[in-house]
């Protein structure tokens, strides 16, 4: 998927923006597809965009927040829905976002924001939610292969989750913002870590999961894709066993490297951006 920029509001408010966009997005993709016709899918996809604002609440939030849950309401039935289709983290659905959030929302909400804002904010929606969604099955996928106990599983997806949107979008000021995949995956492992020592009930790391257990689990990410795609799209595929994450776990079992959060992470636009492709390090 090339990277490419957001058109943005035009303020031009057709009834259908959505049908062509929906068609250009999945033209790449639809030899790919092995259920459904070109027809077919494309109609899913519109249902899926289209339903999505369905539960919004017009009233209770600002716009560019109703974007965000509106993109997360949008990738999370589309992973549901798609899940195991090969083309799904090929297909750019950017230009379908923004004609959903041009067709559905009501105009008024709009009507006063700057192209340049909404862009921003259209663009930072989609690939936020989109890597969020990504990375959640793969999460699971990889925790129920090496971890038996129900609740530990259940506490360390929570932590793992938490800590990736945290790396994302760092909460306290002063962390540096990754722009990388080396910086990006010592952030990722030490957030998703210190997420899990803030749900130990006052035991060690080492006591609730063992260093070899973190490490194994974020080998096993990293094989799986679980790197932000902006990051390593260009990029030559990672060793496996990657020095980084070793280096990472090492640091946080040892204490020398502790992720510094404030709040619990909040939807917001990936401190990442879309142009990013340098791997570092490693």
């Amino acid at each position: 998927m090339p990277p490419r920029q957001n058109q943005g509001y035009s303020g031009d408010w057709e009834q259908d923006l959505m049908s062509e966009q929906v068609a250009t997005a999945v033209a790449p993709i639809q030899h790919l597809e092995q259920e459904w016709d070109a027809d077919k899918l494309q109609k899913r996809v519109k249902m899926y965009f289209r339903n999505a604002a369905k539960g919004l609440d017009w009233n209770a939030k600002p716009w560019h927040s109703l974007i965000e849950e509106y993109a997360d309401t949008v990738f999370a039935s589309i992973f549901q829905a798609l899940k195991g289709r090969v083309w799904l983290e090929q297909v750019d659905f950017l230009m379908v976002l923004d004609a959903g959030v041009k067709e559905l929302f009501p105009p008024h909400l709009l009507s006063h924001v700057p192209k340049a804002q909404f862009e921003q904010v259209v663009l930072g929606a989609h690939d936020r939610a989109f890597e969020e969604q990504r990375y959640s099955p793969m999460l699971w996928e990889v925790l129920f292969a090496r971890i038996e106990e129900k609740p530990l599983k259940n506490r360390v997806y929570t932590a793992f989750e938490a800590g990736r949107k945290e790396a994302a979008n760092p909460s306290n000021p002063s962390s540096p913002i990754p722009s990388t995949a080396a910086e990006f995956a010592t952030a990722w492992v030490s957030c998703s870590l210190e997420m899990l020592r803030l749900d130990s009930n006052g035991k060690t790391l080492g006591q609730v999961l063992p260093i070899h257990m973190a490490t194994d689990i974020f080998n096993a990410l990293v094989e799986a894709g679980a790197l932000p795609l902006p990051m390593t799209r260009d990029c030559e595929p990672l060793p496996p066993h990657w020095d980084v994450i070793s280096t990472a776990v090492e640091d946080v079992y040892s204490g020398k490297l502790k992720a510094e959060i404030r709040r619990k992470p909040a939807a917001a636009a990936p401190a990442w951006g879309r142009g990013a492709s340098n791997r570092g390090g490693g």
